[in-house]
């Protein structure tokens, strides 16, 4: 890990910001992106107070112009990144008849546009220096598409594709491409999850600890794999999915304690003014 430059988005809180101090700690140069500058800058002066090196960029994936400004301060602070962890991303419980437009598009734009804009943005250099890898965390929603978490479950399964595919495609490259899939993680994610609407996600505050899945991410960097559960037995979740997915459709209603009956919703309260919610987090 010595000297390489490990950029991280979502970086000011949960698995990114865990990520970034364990790869500093073993002695990569950090890149920090996240929206929230006044935690970045904490969190990288904390950094480099315990002899770590970080540098920090605020940036709303979501914002095009932002993102733009984004490459270009990387190319002129770094040059070429090393590895890429797409890790910033946004969630949502609830009945999907329940969520607005403005809601559900904010989460598709962070969960999946910014993630395969950043990427497509560094892979070319990435080819064609021969090195480099792109880590994606994802989540084991996007195998296990469970009540309240529709549209969320849904951008994870674009995820899982997307890197399955463009592995593929740098086979041969030196390029690697590593899908992280973690079960639920201790993080911010739970509060932001009931932003706009959203309710309370079961079993919140327990999983793994944002500090454990970074191990296992930053192990990834010096042993590349195309993919990885976090635990490692949930690696079950896709035969689970296959054999009991009928178990789950009958607990529907009971996990979101909705009634049988759909509410009537007019129209218009799907849409309104546009609200981002671009909050980054992760699981």
């Amino acid at each position: 890990m010595r000297d390489r430059i490990v950029l991280v988005t979502g970086a000011s809180s949960g698995i990114g910001e865990a990520v970034c101090r364990e790869a500093a700690r073993r002695g990569a140069r950090v890149v920090m992106v996240a929206r929230r500058t006044a935690e970045l800058a904490r969190i990288s002066g904390e950094i480099r107070r315990s002899g770590g090196t970080a540098d920090w960029i605020g940036a709303d994936l979501t914002d095009e112009d932002d993102v733009r400004r984004l490459l270009d301060e990387l190319h002129r602070r770094h040059g070429h990144i090393d590895i890429l962890v797409s890790n910033a991303g946004s969630g949502w419980y609830g009945p999907v008849w329940e969520m607005s437009w403005d809601s559900a598009q904010s989460l598709i734009e962070l969960n999946i546009v910014a993630t395969a804009r950043l990427a497509l943005a560094l892979l070319p250099e990435m080819v064609a220096a021969r090195r480099g890898h792109l880590i994606v965390i994802g989540s084991i929603a996007g195998s296990l598409p469970a009540q309240g978490i529709a549209i969320y479950a849904a951008t994870k399964a674009f995820l899982e594709s997307y890197c399955r595919s463009v592995y593929r495609e740098t086979r041969r490259t030196g390029v690697a491409v590593s899908l992280v899939k973690p079960g639920a993680v201790v993080t911010p994610f739970f509060d932001a999850a009931r932003r706009d609407g959203g309710r309370r996600i079961p079993f919140s505050g327990r999983g793994l600890s944002a500090q454990h899945v970074a191990r296992r991410v930053v192990g990834l960097m010096g042993w590349p794999r195309r993919q990885i559960y976090i635990p490692f037995y949930l690696r079950l979740v896709p035969l689970v999915e296959m054999l009991f997915g009928w178990v789950l459709d009958r607990l529907g209603p009971i996990a979101l304690h909705r009634k049988k009956s759909v509410p009537d919703i007019h129209p218009t309260h799907l849409l309104g003014r546009r609200r981002l919610m671009t909050h980054y987090h992760d699981i």
